[in-house]
């Protein structure tokens, strides 16, 4: 009989630890489900466990799966890295799938925006000089519905 003494899960609900007995294939299954909800993006998980035999022999182990957030990862390069204030700057649009590969005839909404950044040094109570960064984007153009035929 082996025992889990504990199970860690990030950001899994209900459980954070738990334990049990092995099944007569000497293995211990524990379903746990993610909640998503508050982040905005896909992420990893990491499950740890540690299990002790009879003798309080203990061995551990880790894993990590990537709870996605959708089927279908949507892309966006500029063909030049820095743009020149007046001239047409251009994007390549791609959807992809979890393997990376593309995924043509997907529909996208594309928010084109214009990003303006500010820094200052500011000097705390103690004298010591920080730079302070702030970000100002302004809304350039919005595309409903766009339709991805790159293969």
């Amino acid at each position: 009989m082996q025992d889990i003494r504990r199970i860690r899960t990030i950001p899994l609900r209900p459980d954070r630890t738990g334990s049990g007995k092995t099944d007569e294939k000497g293995e211990f299954r524990k379903e746990l489900v993610a909640d998503l909800g508050t982040y905005k993006s896909s992420r990893t998980l990491t499950f740890e466990a540690t299990i002790s035999d009879i003798s309080k022999n203990s061995v551990s182990g880790r894993t990590s799966v990537i709870a996605h957030l959708s089927q279908v990862y949507p892309g966006v390069k500029p063909q030049t890295y820095v743009g020149t204030e007046g001239d047409e700057q251009a994007f390549d649009l791609i959807a992809l799938d979890w393997s990376g590969k593309p995924l043509p005839g997907q529909k996208v909404n594309v928010e084109i925006v214009e990003r303006r950044w500010y820094s200052i040094q500011e000097q705390d109570a103690s004298g010591r000089v920080e730079w302070k960064s702030t970000v100002e984007e302004i809304p350039v153009e919005s595309l409903s519905d766009v339709v991805l035929m790159r293969t």
